[in-house]
């Protein structure tokens, strides 16, 4: 499905055209996976089509600018270990956003991800000397980061 954001289509879950609600079982979602996953590869197909050509200089400009987030990621001094960060967020997004909730625990799960978010920005360089950015930044690899 087309989203807000101009060239960016969503299929299946993050998609949240909610035919079978939040509490849908695993083969509701895959039918939904497969009838709007055909319809947003339509749509991104007509897209790419009338997108024509795309501008080199814009896509390089953005190269520079996320090879340098990522080298300032990197190289920043802090305190806080990144996976004890994404446990804490795992947890919190079980106990308040899982099939059973109320609103006092979603609340409870907004302010818990806004603490982790500012943890995040005093997160530690990870220590993974095969971890160089452009080794980082393929898809095959990115279970590692």
């Amino acid at each position: 499905m087309k989203t807000r954001i101009k060239g960016l289509f969503a299929v299946g879950e993050c998609s949240s055209v909610g035919l079978h609600g939040a509490n849908r079982l695993g083969s509701n979602s895959l039918a939904e996976l497969v009838v709007f996953g055909r319809l947003a590869g339509e749509q991104a197909m007509q897209r790419a089509t009338e997108a024509g050509e795309a501008n080199s200089a814009a896509l390089d400009a953005q190269v520079v600018d996320i090879e340098k987030r990522l080298k300032d990621l990197v190289n920043q001094e802090g305190n806080e270990n990144w996976a004890k960060i994404r446990d804490e967020m795992g947890l919190s997004m079980e106990e308040g956003c899982g099939i059973y909730r109320t609103p006092e625990l979603m609340q409870k799960t907004v302010d818990k991800l806004a603490e982790l978010q500012e943890r995040f920005k005093r997160v530690r360089s990870p220590t993974r000397p095969a971890c160089s950015i452009p080794t980082c930044c393929t898809p095959s690899n990115w279970a590692m980061v």
